[in-house]
C-alpha cells in the first residue's frame, strides 16, 4: 500500500486536482508519475468535463467561495443544498444593528430600518434583565468577563427581531458539478434581483478564473451530460404538503401543531418489520420561528422544503420586554404585512412572496417540511436538545421525541432503538429540556454556551 496525501500546495488549482484524480479510470499508474502531465488540464477539461459533460470528473475539483455583504436570506438558499459545506456570520456573537440590510424598495428599507432600531432596543433589555439575573447587577457594571458571557444570552434573545435581509458574510466549498447545479436551482427558483446578481457575478468570476471547466454554464446550448442534468440534484423546491399528514399533536407552548408520519406500519412480533423500522422514513411539517429554522437546515443529511411564512411572530421573543417595545412590535408587524400587501398589488414588484422574505424578522414562525431516517430523526434530537442551542430548536426536538417515540410503541418494538434511548439517557435529557428551554430559565446563562469560542483556550 502507497499513500499519497496532496493538497493545494501541491497541487493549487481545482481543474489540475480533478484531472489528476480523473487520469485513476484510463492509467493504473501512481499519481506521482502524472504529476508531469498536468500540462495539458486545458484540452482534458474542455474535452470531458464540458463537452462531454462528465460529473464525476466536476465533482473532483474544489473551490471555496466568499459571498460577502449578502442577505441572511441569500445565505440560507446557499446553503440549502445536502452537500453544503461552509460557515456563516453567526448571530450569537455579532450585533447585527451594525451589519445593515440588502436592500430592495424605499418601502422595504423603512420597514428593515425599523426592525433594526426594535432589534437594537430589545438587545438592551435583554442585557439587562441577564444581566441580573446572573450577576445581579447592571449590563453597565460587569468587567469583561462576564459581559464575554452576557453578550451570547442577550444576541440569542434579540435575534428574533434581525430582518432576514440584514447583511451576513457566508463561505461556500463545492465543487464544480455541485456548484452548476445549485447555481441552475437558484437562478431558477429565486428571481429576486439579490440572488439573480449573486448568480451572474459567480458565473462571470468563475468563466475567467476557470474558463476550461465553464465554457459553457448555467442553460447556454451546447453538447453535455452535465448541462442536460443540470438543477436536477438541487434540492427541490418542495412545497410542505410533500411531507404529508399524518397524526396531529397540539403543541400550546408555541401555538402550533405537529404533522408526523412514517412509510411503515409496524406489528410487534413481525421481526422483519423491526429491521424495516431501522431504515424507513419520518415525514415531519411543523411550525417553527425562522431563527430556529436556521438550525434545523444545518442538518443536511436530511430531504427539506423551502419554508413558507405564517401571519404570526413566536412568542418567545417577545415575552418579557418592556411593554411599551411588545406594542411597538405588535405595530411594525401589522405595518410589516400591510407593507408586503401594498408592494404585491404595485407594478414594481412581480415575486412579492420571494421579495417580502427580506423584511421578515427571524421571530416569524414558518411552516416547514422535513423528511429523514430515525436514526437521522434520533441523531438531530441528540444534537439539538443540548442546553447549548437555542431555547425554540430545543423544544422542537423534544416535540418530536415526545410525540414519535414516547406516543407511540416504536422503541418497545425495536431494541436497538430502546438501547439508544436508554443509553444516552435521552428521556430525562429532552423531558428537562422542554421543561425549562422556554421558561424564565430563557434567562439563565448556559455555562457550556457562554464558552463555547472559537478563541484559544487559555
Amino acid at each position: 500500500m502507497d499513500l499519497i496525501i496532496l493538497d493545494g500546495h501541491d497541487v493549487p488549482d481545482p481543474q489540475n486536482m480533478a484531472m489528476l484524480q480523473a487520469l485513476y479510470s484510463r492509467d493504473p499508474s501512481s499519481v506521482r508519475s502524472q504529476l508531469n502531465k498536468l500540462r495539458n488540464v486545458s484540452k482534458f477539461m474542455d474535452s470531458y468535463v464540458v463537452k462531454y459533460g462528465h460529473g464525476s470528473i466536476a465533482q473532483c475539483g474544489y473551490i471555496t467561495i466568499f459571498a460577502e455583504g449578502v442577505s441572511m436570506y441569500l445565505a440560507k438558499v446557499i446553503e440549502h443544498h445536502n452537500y453544503y459545506c461552509g460557515q456563516e456570520t453567526s448571530s450569537r456573537y455579532v450585533d447585527f444593528a451594525e451589519q445593515g440590510c440588502v436592500r430592495f424598495s424605499p418601502a422595504y428599507d423603512s420597514i428593515q430600518d425599523k426592525w433594526l432600531a426594535v432589534y437594537d432596543k430589545a438587545l438592551g433589555e435583554r442585557r439587562e434583565i441577564v444581566s441580573y439575573t446572573n450577576f445581579s447587577k447592571a449590563d453597565s457594571a460587569l468587567n469583561a468577563s462576564e459581559k464575554k458571557q452576557v453578550n451570547p444570552r442577550a444576541f440569542d434573545l434579540a435575534r428574533g427581531f434581525i430582518p432576514f435581509g440584514a447583511k451576513t458574510n457566508v463561505s461556500w466549498t463545492t465543487n464544480f458539478d455541485n456548484l452548476w447545479k445549485h447555481l441552475s436551482w437558484i437562478k431558477e427558483h429565486f428571481q429576486v434581483p439579490e440572488m439573480q446578481k449573486f448568480v451572474k457575478d459567480i458565473e462571470l468570476q468563475i468563466r475567467a478564473k476557470y474558463p476550461d471547466s465553464f465554457t459553457a454554464l448555467l442553460g447556454e446550448e451546447g453538447t453535455g451530460a452535465s448541462r442536460e442534468n443540470m438543477g436536477n440534484a438541487a434540492v427541490p423546491m418542495l412545497g410542505v404538503e410533500y411531507f404529508g399528514n399524518g397524526k396531529t399533536f397540539d403543541m400550546p407552548c408555541l401555538n402550533r401543531k405537529l404533522y408526523l408520519s412514517d412509510t411503515t406500519v409496524w406489528k410487534e412480533s413481525d421481526e422483519e418489520n423491526k429491521r424495516k423500522q431501522l431504515v424507513t422514513d419520518v415525514y415531519i411539517r411543523d411550525i417553527i420561528d425562522l431563527g430556529s429554522w436556521r438550525d434545523i437546515q444545518r442538518h443536511r443529511n436530511t430531504v427539506q422544503a423551502w419554508p413558507t411564512w405564517t401571519e404570526k411572530l413566536n412568542s418567545f421573543y417577545i415575552d418579557g420586554l418592556s411593554y411599551e417595545l411588545q406594542l411597538e412590535i405588535k405595530s411594525l408587524w401589522k405595518e410589516t404585512k400591510e407593507t408586503i400587501i401594498n408592494e404585491k398589488n404595485s407594478d414594481m414588484i412581480v415575486t412579492w412572496r420571494e421579495e417580502s422574505w427580506l423584511i421578515m424578522p427571524l421571530a416569524v414562525n414558518i411552516e416547514y417540511g422535513l423528511k429523514m431516517s430515525l436514526y437521522q430523526m434520533f441523531y438531530i434530537i441528540r444534537a439539538r436538545y443540548q442546553e447549548t442551542v437555542h431555547a425554540t430548536a430545543r423544544e422542537t426536538v423534544a416535540s418530536w421525541f415526545y410525540s414519535y417515540v414516547e406516543d407511540s410503541d416504536i422503541t418497545g418494538n425495536n431494541e436497538d432503538l430502546e438501547r439508544i434511548v436508554n443509553r444516552e439517557d435521552l428521556r430525562l435529557a429532552v423531558m428537562e429540556t422542554a421543561k425549562h428551554a422556554t421558561s424564565e430559565n430563557k434567562y439563565k446563562i448556559s455555562v457550556k454556551r457562554a464558552s463555547q469560542t472559537i478563541e484559544e483556550k487559555k
